[in-house]
């Protein structure tokens, strides 16, 4: 808590948010996605708020871009490093052998994210995402999702969720450019 400056109202789900999956006595993971996806959502939140206020003139696509470049593995990682988030985290023996960066970076990167800061860079465009399908029952559908970034040929994904279906098809353009050497890592 000194080292956030937040003083947490839950210390048993603070020390549950350090704890690697591989450190815990159950290896379910369920707790950690759910922080995962709880946390990603927080910090999006706070931080579009900050651009906001800072930025009361700038256009959606600036923000975005401001929002990328702060919210992102590679920021998050420098920022931890330098409050000493990584020595806080109790891992398993797979993790704890990692420096403190790599500690931090292990966690999965979210490819739409990715894909987004990519194609600013190299293509000065959004990626456009499509639905091409929808099969199966409502209880258990798959959805079908292709991207695009500018003059780069479209990639198709799919998932049980539209989210889940975009995510893939993101994963597949990195890795087809060669931003990804393989899902999950950036190159």
């Amino acid at each position: 808590m000194e080292r956030t400056g937040h003083a947490f109202g839950d210390r048993q789900r603070l020390q549950r948010a350090l704890a690697w999956v591989s450190a815990r006595s159950s290896h379910a993971g369920v707790d950690y996605e759910r922080f995962e996806f709880l946390g990603d959502r927080v910090l999006g939140l706070v931080v579009a708020d900050m651009l906001l206020a800072a930025f009361p003139n700038a256009a959606e696509g600036e923000l975005s871009l401001r929002l990328n470049a702060l919210v992102n593995a590679e920021a998050l990682s420098e920022i931890a490093e330098e409050i000493g988030l990584p020595e806080l985290i109790r891992a398993g023996s797979d993790v704890r052998g990692l420096d403190g960066r790599k500690r931090i970076g292990a966690a999965r990167r979210d490819a739409k994210t990715e894909l987004q800061e990519w194609a600013h860079q190299a293509a000065g465009a959004t990626p456009a995402y499509r639905i091409d399908g929808r099969e199966g029952p409502d209880h258990d559908p798959l959805f079908t999702v292709s991207v695009k970034v500018g003059q780069f040929a479209p990639a198709i994904g799919s998932g049980r969720s539209k989210r889940e279906a975009e995510q893939a098809a993101a994963a597949a353009l990195l890795l087809r450019e060669g931003v990804w050497m393989n899902e999950g890592s950036a190159a």
